[in-house]
């Protein structure tokens, strides 16, 4: 199920029981004696509920939301499953009255961030390896790790198709932003803290009805909360399609290594591979070039032999962009 965060939706004027216009900003311009420009709004509403406008020239009228209307709720994010309580909680203010049905039917998104809260089991550091990963220069890679936040930034550069995910702490965003503050300050904390606590914060951000029919299926609000569609997953085999897994390697396996001991490590497994991996051969080789150090050099080079054999014959070992792809895709 599609779960959404922050959205910009549209609808036409019909599906509103009412609005109460004096609690509402009126924007209106004149273009030789034509009114080309009469737009009612009211923003910062609520946490979650962050603008309402009417268009009365062309007679809809648009509504920008994010999960946190729900509140407590908010890493549940926004649903099929709680749609209705949604527009309730909407219902509740004094200027506007909302349709359910009408809205939910009519409705279309202008924008959308789906969203998805991960867990993974890495013994790294996730957001460092995972923005050293090698993509094509056709993406962007942003990592950012601050106070405030830490995490990274894939933004396709692309003109024709807007591809942008990103990963990042949601706690830490939370705790330190001062949006994030007010918002803790109003909801149960123990509650967010225990939904984010350990998890990756994902979001795919769709701006185009483009982007959003190729990952979602449509833009159709009824359609998108209704999709069964792995979003964050689908973008994210599209962004890294083109990597070289062979490449990985680099990123995984010589972590907390200096240049020198990376050198020094890559020449043993090169002369080990060169053996084929026969050990017969190595110790061999080893007594014609050191023979009154043999012993010493074998130790060294057994060791590595046996991580090598034993990182052949691991069959479930899996580089940090399968084990992203996995835990995305296990996303109810």
């Amino acid at each position: 199920m599609v779960k959404l965060d922050s959205i910009k939706i549209k609808a036409p004027i019909h599906v509103l029981n009412g609005f109460n216009s004096d609690l509402l900003e009126r924007d209106t311009k004149m273009y030789n004696g034509v009114l080309i420009k009469d737009i009612s709004e009211i923003k910062s509403i609520d946490f979650g509920f962050n603008n309402f406008s009417v268009n009365h020239l062309k007679n809809d009228f648009i509504i920008e939301l994010s999960a946190k209307i729900l509140k407590s709720d908010y890493a549940e994010g926004i649903s099929l499953n709680n749609f209705d309580r949604i527009v309730n909680t909407i219902n509740k203010n004094k200027f506007l009255n909302i349709n359910l049905n009408d809205f939910y039917n009519s409705a279309e998104l202008l924008r959308a961030d789906v969203t998805d809260n991960i867990k993974i089991d890495y013994k790294g550091n996730f957001y460092s390896d995972i923005s050293a990963i090698p993509l094509p220069n056709k993406y962007e890679i942003t990592p950012y790790d601050r106070a405030t936040n830490k995490g990274v930034v894939f933004k396709g550069k692309q003109t024709s198709l807007k591809e942008r995910q990103i990963i990042y702490n949601k706690l830490i965003e939370l705790n330190n932003l001062k949006s994030g503050k007010r918002f803790m300050d109003s909801v149960n904390k123990n509650k967010i803290y225990n939904d984010f606590k350990d998890t990756i914060r994902v979001e795919g951000n769709f701006t185009s009805f483009e982007t959003m029919r190729k990952y979602i299926g449509s833009n159709k609000l009824s359609d998108v909360l209704q999709s069964n569609e792995k979003v964050n997953y689908k973008l994210w085999q599209k962004i890294t399609k083109h990597i070289d897994a062979e490449v990985l390697y680099l990123f995984d396996a010589y972590e907390g290594m200096s240049l020198r001991e990376v050198i020094r490590r890559r020449g043993l497994e090169g002369i080990i591979s060169d053996a084929k991996f026969n050990w017969q051969y190595i110790e061999l080789w080893l007594k014609n070039k050191t023979p009154k150090t043999y012993r010493i050099h074998r130790k060294e080079f057994r060791k590595i032999y046996l991580e090598l054999q034993l990182k052949q014959n691991r069959a479930n070992g899996k580089h940090i962009i399968q084990l992203f792809s996995d835990a995305l895709l296990k996303v109810a």
